[in-house]
């Protein structure tokens, strides 16, 4: 689905359940601070698990040829980078709502001690019922 620099973002199907998820896997030639800056991003956004507007941790785990991964929620409308550029700006009642759905996220990080530390349209996910989702915490301050 995606590459980045912290990692590669496969769409899986997870057979128990029945639904699509999102696995994001560090690269193999990652050192041990970058290992750790990964597994940071996961234990960051697992202990925020629960709130709306922060993307759900489903697993974090170290896979049987030592690569880290993540499984999230499979976001089916993409992130807000994406939908800005396929339909230009939206209209301020919808910049103020997803605004302040985010700043109830932040707050909340705030709150247990984490700083995101990189806001901008394409680490806002989109859900399936519309509402934003804030992610990737990898460059968060604990």
């Amino acid at each position: 689905m995606a590459r980045g620099g912290a990692g590669v973002i496969y769409r899986c199907y997870e057979t128990a359940l029945g639904r699509n998820v999102a696995v994001k896997v560090l690269p193999s030639h990652f050192d041990d601070d970058g290992r750790e800056r990964f597994l940071r991003e996961g234990y960051a956004m697992g202990g925020l698990s629960g709130h709306p507007n922060i993307v759900n941790i489903l697993r974090v785990g170290v896979s049987p040829s030592g690569r880290p991964y993540i499984v999230m929620p499979y976001h089916a409308a993409d992130s807000l980078a994406v939908r800005l550029r396929r339909e230009g700006p939206v209209a301020w009642p919808e910049a103020l709502r997803i605004g302040v759905k985010l700043c109830g996220a932040l707050e909340t990080a705030h709150q247990a001690g984490t700083l995101h530390r990189d806001i901008k349209p394409a680490n806002i996910l989109i859900n399936d019922y519309g509402e934003p989702q804030l992610s990737d915490f990898g460059i968060a301050h604990i």
